[in-house]
C-alpha cells in the first residue's frame, strides 16, 4: 500500500458534486444525424457554439474529507483536468466539413504526418510536392491549398509547420531518436500510398491481358473449316504417314 506522501501516490481527490453548465466551444461543432450530413446537406445540421455539460463543481479529499471547490482543488497537485475527446472530434469534424472537397482532402492527407512534437513532418511545401506527386495535380495549384489551411486554422501559417492546438499530438514519451525517425516513417507511408494509387497501373504493366484470348461470343461465331480444307491446309510435314493399325473384336 503506497503512501499519501509518495510522489507516485494515487490521486486522492474524487468527484462530490455534478452539475450541468452551459459549456462555450472556442470552435463550433456541428449536431445532426449522419444520414441528414451526408445525403441531405446542411439543412438537417445544426451549428452548435455552446451546450449543457456535466462539470464538477465540488471534489471530496478522500485523506481529509474535506470538501474543496473546483478553483481550489485546480490548485492541487492531484487534480485531473477533464479531456473533452468527442468535443474535440467534432470541432474537428465540423472544420473539416466547412472545407471545399479538394481542400478537404489535402488536409485528411496532411493530418496523416502529424508528428508527437505539434507540428508536422516534413514541413508543408514538401508535403504540398507529394500530394501533387500522388494526385497527379501541378504543384502550383496544390499550394493554393495552404492558405485555406491557415485560414480554417489548421496550421499556423502558410510556411510553418506547427499546427493549431486542436490538431496537435503531444508526446510526452519521445526521445531524440523518435524525432530522428519522424522523416523515415513519413517517406515510409508516402511510399505506401503511393504504391496503393498506382496497383492498377503497375498489374496492368507487368500482367496484360493476352490478345489472342476471345470471349465464347466470339468462338461461336467463328466459322470452323471444314475437313476438306483442313486436309489440303496441312503441310507434307506435318501430316502422319504412319499406317494404322486395324483394331478387330
Amino acid at each position: 500500500m503506497k503512501s499519501t506522501n509518495d510522489h507516485k501516490a494515487v490521486a486522492c481527490l474524487r468527484p462530490y458534486t455534478i452539475e450541468a453548465k452551459w459549456r462555450k466551444l472556442d470552435y463550433p461543432i456541428t449536431l445532426g444525424s449522419r444520414n441528414g450530413t451526408s445525403l441531405i446537406g446542411k439543412a438537417k445540421r445544426k451549428r452548435v457554439e455552446r451546450y449543457l455539460a456535466p462539470l464538477v463543481v465540488e471534489w471530496f479529499d478522500e485523506t481529509t474529507g474535506e470538501i474543496l471547490s473546483d478553483p481550489e482543488a485546480r490548485t492541487r497537485a492531484d487534480y485531473r483536468y477533464p479531456v473533452r475527446t468527442s468535443e474535440r472530434q467534432l470541432q474537428r469534424e465540423f472544420i473539416l466539413s466547412e472545407l471545399r472537397p479538394e481542400v478537404r482532402a489535402f488536409a485528411q492527407f496532411v493530418l496523416k504526418f502529424r508528428n508527437r512534437r505539434r507540428g508536422l513532418t516534413p514541413g508543408i511545401d514538401q508535403l504540398a510536392r507529394w500530394y501533387a506527386q500522388l494526385t497527379g495535380k501541378q504543384t502550383g495549384h496544390v499550394r493554393r491549398y495552404i492558405a485555406k489551411l491557415e485560414d480554417a486554422k489548421v496550421i499556423a501559417g502558410r510556411t510553418s509547420s506547427v499546427l493549431y492546438p486542436l490538431w496537435q499530438l503531444a508526446g510526452s514519451s519521445t526521445f531524440p531518436a523518435d524525432h530522428l525517425r519522424e522523416d523515415i516513417y513519413a517517406e515510409a507511408l508516402f511510399l505506401s500510398m503511393l504504391n496503393k494509387s498506382r496497383a492498377p497501373e503497375i498489374i496492368a504493366a507487368k500482367f496484360p491481358p493476352p490478345s489472342i484470348l476471345q470471349s465464347p461470343r466470339s468462338w461461336q461465331q467463328t466459322p470452323l473449316p471444314n475437313d476438306a480444307e483442313s486436309a489440303t491446309s496441312r503441310s507434307p510435314a506435318t501430316t502422319s504417314t504412319a499406317p494404322r493399325l486395324a483394331v478387330t473384336a
